[in-house]
């Protein structure tokens, strides 16, 4: 959704006179970010920005009510919720956000379990990353063997300090 309301902000932008164009860009993580974490003078330039064009504004509703769907929902209203908002988002005729819908459908059955089961693969990718850094550090090291041994320790002293 993120990639997709970006989308949308370059498309604008592209539009825009050079002095918006420049703002608009400088802006972009200001965009980004949720509404729920803007400060009065965050807000008011994000106002600004959002009044330059409708599609904008369109894509920055959309990107948040997602946000906040994914926040508030429960294995309950999750499903409904999602629905709501592909709905809205065929019903806007975006292009940008018709393709996370696409995505969104293919994948609903998992997203929706996430909700129901508490699992992430947080821990694991946490692994392979240490592991990566390990061995990007170690780089020359002639044997597999000292390599591996050193991931299995790495991994040893982060269990017992976490």
């Amino acid at each position: 959704a993120y990639w997709a309301f970006d989308q949308v902000r370059r498309e604008v932008q592209h539009k825009l006179y050079k002095e918006q164009r420049i703002r608009m860009k400088r802006n972009k993580e200001l965009l980004w970010k949720s509404p729920f974490k803007l400060n009065q003078k965050e807000k008011e330039r994000v106002e600004e920005l959002l009044a330059l064009d409708s599609d904008l504004r369109e894509a920055y509703e959309l990107k948040n009510e997602l946000d906040v769907w994914f926040k508030t929902s429960t294995m309950e209203n999750a499903k409904t919720g999602l629905e709501a908002w592909m709905t809205r988002v065929e019903e806007s005729g975006n292009e940008a956000f018709k393709k996370v819908v696409r995505t969104f459908n293919r994948w609903k059955q998992e997203i929706l379990q996430s909700f129901m089961y508490p699992f992430n693969n947080g821990y694991i990718e946490g692994v392979n990353n240490t592991t990566k850094v390990i061995k990007r550090m170690s780089y020359g090291i002639k044997s597999f063997e000292r390599l591996r041994k050193k991931i299995l320790w790495r991994q040893l002293v982060r269990r017992n300090v976490g």
